[in-house]
């Protein structure tokens, strides 16, 4: 029984952090609410005219789907989230996935990075309603 209380005591102080930080990252800036449908209008991995992602309210968090084929859920203010996912591929991409966004503007910075590999990319989008 005490191991048990002492592992949720431990979870509890590594996850109270992260909640925090991921407010603060939120707070930052300023720009559109998160949420809706963005495009994508640079990336370091190559340019997709194409690519979007979608981004809704999930009860404390936030849920993001991406028309290629990577999803996360994350967490922080209306401004910014960190979090994780997954996209669906192999390769240096295949598997978890630690996801950044901030919105600026109507511009939305992502940064990614694939735990796996440690390969990184940052893509930037514009919010659909203004093209």
């Amino acid at each position: 029984m005490r191991s048990i209380l002492r592992t949720l005591g431990l979870l509890a102080c590594l996850v109270a952090p992260l909640g925090a930080a991921a407010q603060d990252y939120g707070d930052f800036g300023g720009g559109r609410p998160l949420t809706g449908t963005w495009l994508q209008t640079y990336s370091t991995a190559g340019q997709c005219p194409t690519c979007s992602i979608a981004i809704r309210r999930d009860g404390d968090g936030y849920l993001v789907s991406s028309s290629n084929g990577w999803s996360a859920r994350v967490i922080g203010g209306p401004h910014g989230a960190v979090g994780g996912g997954s996209w669906n591929t192999q390769g240096a991409w295949g598997g978890p996935l630690q996801v950044r966004l901030r919105a600026r503007g109507d511009e939305l910075e992502l940064s990614m990075t694939a735990e796996w590999s440690g390969a990184s990319l940052t893509s930037t989008y514009i919010a659909a309603d203004t093209r």
